[in-house]
């Protein structure tokens, strides 16, 4: 067989190499190209109400691209979703940072100002928009309701109505319209542009909040009722909803449905041990004591690892006039306990007993106790500088003082006591 020259098999072989390069470099995508697919991941699964897997697919384009300011936005969406408000500033912030021309990133920063009642800023950001673009829509509604909140409803209607021009269902113009409508008492008209933006746009939480308000000062309670039902159904994992229609049931005298629906909250957040001290208080308020502490007793009988239900009866047997029982049920939770920080937060509570009845040295010993556990216990050590201050040795106080701030910096007791001392 013949062989073919070796300058024809170099060739070959140099095609061949280069051909391989060529189809793994068409096969490698640049960063750029990553950080967009992982982008165009979290936008579709943001789309679908996914967050958690929305956040991480955003946080993966953002760790190859960091200066990536819709990855940005889409995680302050996210934030917005979930009620998290200065989570969703600060990204805002950054978005606004990296692409001043954001007009969608811009309007929802200057809607918290406004809400934050900033107006001077939210008026800057509302000149900023219209020097970008005065005849979008959105630009314009934003305008309406910056001037509307800075007392001029002339000009918020003109620049509402103008919005409507370029866009006939647009939310942010129908609410302003609305809420100057409902300032002048006009309820029936209020409804009216309400409605109109809820044709098509029947989730937004704006338009269902005022309908709320003005429904329940016409008084029709049954339609508000229903309302606040609906948000809670477009707004599931919001909680806030909830409250809110509980709030409307105990101001309108609608007790039952209220203790119902305070109920429905901690039915839904099984672990939340402030929903169910929350049923407690209304419990408290609307049956009286003796209920009250029945509710608590079941709760702390129905989890008696939870130690908190244990706490919440001393500080309800305490308001009662019964010492006895409370320092009862601490001593059974020092005894029993098997968390550190309970037990700790036992014998300092046990402490502060002691030290109102005039038990000094009883209420020392077990503040001493509970620092040689954890020596830098803050409400151990705010007691003991308390009693240091009592016995003018302001240096130890001053010592034990600077000891919390360096882990709580903020605390409040601990810097009203370092300035006593």
């Amino acid at each position: 067989m013949n062989r073919p020259p070796k300058s024809t098999i170099k060739k070959i072989v140099i095609s061949a190499t280069l051909s391989f390069l060529l189809i793994g470099m068409m096969g490698c995508s640049t960063p750029e190209e990553k950080a967009n697919k992982y982008f165009q991941k979290g936008s579709v699964l943001l789309e679908k109400g996914d967050y958690a897997k929305a956040s991480i697919e955003y946080h993966n384009a953002l760790q190859i691209k960091k200066t990536m300011a819709p990855a940005i936005y889409g995680l302050a969406l996210i934030a917005e979703k979930k009620g998290e408000w200065q989570e969703m500033f600060g990204l805002l912030s950054k978005v606004v940072e990296q692409d001043p021309k954001h007009v969608e990133a811009q309007i929802k920063l200057g809607s918290i100002l406004l809400a934050a009642e900033k107006l001077d800023k939210a008026l800057e950001v509302s000149n900023k928009l219209l020097a970008l673009d005065k005849d979008n829509s959105a630009i314009l509604a934003f305008r309406a309701a910056v001037l509307l909140k800075t007392g001029d409803p002339k000009g918020a209607l003109e620049q509402a109505n103008l919005a409507l021009t370029k866009k006939q269902d647009n939310v942010e113009a129908l609410v302003v319209l609305a809420s100057e409508r409902i300032a002048a008492g006009d309820l029936v008209k209020a409804i009216s542009y309400l409605d109109t933006g809820l044709k098509s746009n029947p989730k937004s939480i704006a338009l269902n909040i005022l309908k709320v308000s003005a429904l329940e000062n016409m008084p029709d309670l049954p339609k508000a009722e229903e309302v606040h039902r609906k948000l809670i159904e477009y707004n599931p994992d919001v909680g806030a909803f909830r409250v809110a229609l509980t709030q409307f049931y105990t101001k309108h005298k609608m007790l039952d449905k209220a203790e119902l629906e305070l109920r429905a909250i901690s039915a839904k957040s099984p672990t939340d041990f402030q929903a169910k001290l929350d049923i407690v208080r209304f419990v408290n308020s609307t049956k009286g004591p003796q209920a009250a502490r029945q509710e608590l007793e079941n709760y702390a009988k129905n989890e008696p690892a939870n130690n908190e239900f244990k706490f919440a009866l001393v500080g309800f047997y305490q308001s009662q006039k019964d010492p006895v029982t409370a320092e009862k049920i601490l001593n059974e939770v020092i005894a029993s306990s098997k968390t550190p920080a309970d037990t700790a937060k036992a014998k300092v509570m046990l402490a502060g007993k002691h030290l109102s009845e005039g038990k000094k040295e009883a209420a020392v010993k077990l503040v001493d106790e509970v620092l040689v556990a954890d020596a830098r216990n803050e409400q151990a050590l705010l007691m003991k500088a308390g009693l240091d201050i009592d016995d003018r040795k302001f240096d130890q106080a001053v010592e034990r003082l600077r000891t919390i701030l360096r882990d709580a910096p903020n605390s409040t007791r601990a810097l009203l006591l370092l300035a006593t001392a």
